[in-house]
């Protein structure tokens, strides 16, 4: 053991550790993929209301479609292009769903496409 580890005490255990400033150091730039794992490592903690705002996005949506799909114009639009749903409500309605799903879908993936 050298002269300039410390010696740590643990309990009954005796650790030798390396004083920081005499480690090994590389002058060289970071790489783009060391940055990238620092800024994820200590990112900034998003506060209680960002959190809220961040989650809340989802139900905003489903919200507005759930909205736009419950207008009696949606029903009239819908049966222009699925004649059979002129027929039985419950085409109307699955149509709707698998409408309101696509719409969805695609909204979400328009805002993680974005997001990147």
């Amino acid at each position: 053991m050298s002269i300039n580890q410390p010696r740590i005490t643990f309990g009954t255990n005796n650790i030798s550790g390396d004083i920081i400033d005499n480690l090994p150091t590389d002058q060289s730039a970071p790489s783009h993929n060391e940055i990238q794992l620092v800024d994820t490592l200590f990112q900034k903690q998003k506060t209680m209301l960002e959190l809220i705002m961040t989650e809340s996005k989802d139900v905003i949506v489903v919200g507005f479609l759930f909205l736009l799909f419950l207008l009696p114009q949606s029903d009239e639009i819908i049966k222009k292009f699925i004649h059979s749903a002129n027929n039985s409500e419950y085409i109307l309605m699955i149509s709707k769903v698998l409408i309101f799903m696509l719409a969805y879908f695609i909204l979400k993936n328009m805002y993680l496409v974005r997001r990147k």
